[in-house]
């Protein structure tokens, strides 16, 4: 007997459960973005000596540098989050978000390139760093792994620059330290070091998505 095909998709599906859909990746970056950087500040005031006391000289003498690492951020977060949507290959508009987001810390890291080194004793600030990336990663990664990625390289790079970035950003407003090598050593290659990192660490922890769950 042939059945009718609005019944068959009835009688199919009746014993599924709802399935919320995701948010848009535009949403997604602006609460990982909102979440990192509340994590950030909440973490420099917590576990460190708290927020420079000329944060506001610090501000408006960088404020291009500043806002480049806040869009930076804000790129690679919206990158991440297309590329965690299933697709068979990466889209240009990805590319170019996510290659923008590189470009800005490749032209920051230029930036400081061929300053004086440092004095003698400046703090290794790599410690402070690795804190206030930790725990916004971890939340970008769980974040992604409710959709059902299969760049897993690429969207953990993206990730872990958007939150590095976002760690540096930071960082201006909690170490006093203006000389050039410094931030090139301790706050800026330390993003695009652990950007490189998240390549590795994507292609493992994003494999098991919660989609599946």
């Amino acid at each position: 007997m042939s059945m009718d095909t609005d019944k068959l998709i009835a009688q199919l599906g009746k014993d599924l459960k709802p399935v919320k859909p995701l948010a848009g990746a535009g949403t997604l970056a602006l609460i990982l973005s909102t979440l990192s950087l509340a994590a950030t500040f909440g973490a420099i005031l917590i576990f460190t000596k708290g927020i420079r006391t000329d944060w506001q000289v610090m501000f408006s003498e960088h404020l291009c540098q500043t806002a480049g690492i806040f869009v930076a951020g804000l790129l690679a977060a919206y990158a991440a989050f297309r590329l965690s949507v299933p697709d068979t290959r990466i889209r240009n508009p990805v590319r170019v978000i996510l290659g923008m987001a590189s470009f800005i810390w490749t032209l920051l890291i230029a930036g400081q390139i061929g300053a004086e080194p440092p004095e003698a004793g400046y703090r290794n600030c790599l410690t402070d760093f690795s804190l206030l990336f930790v725990i916004p990663f971890a939340a970008g990664i769980f974040m992604a792994t409710r959709a059902a990625p299969v760049w897993y390289g690429w969207a953990g790079y993206a990730l872990a620059l958007s939150v590095g970035s976002f760690a540096a950003l930071g960082m201006r407003f909690a170490c006093p330290n203006e000389q050039p090598a410094h931030l090139l050593v301790w706050h800026y290659l330390p993003v695009l070091a652990f950007a490189i990192v998240g390549i590795g660490l994507g292609q493992i922890l994003l494999k098991h998505s919660l989609a599946k769950n």
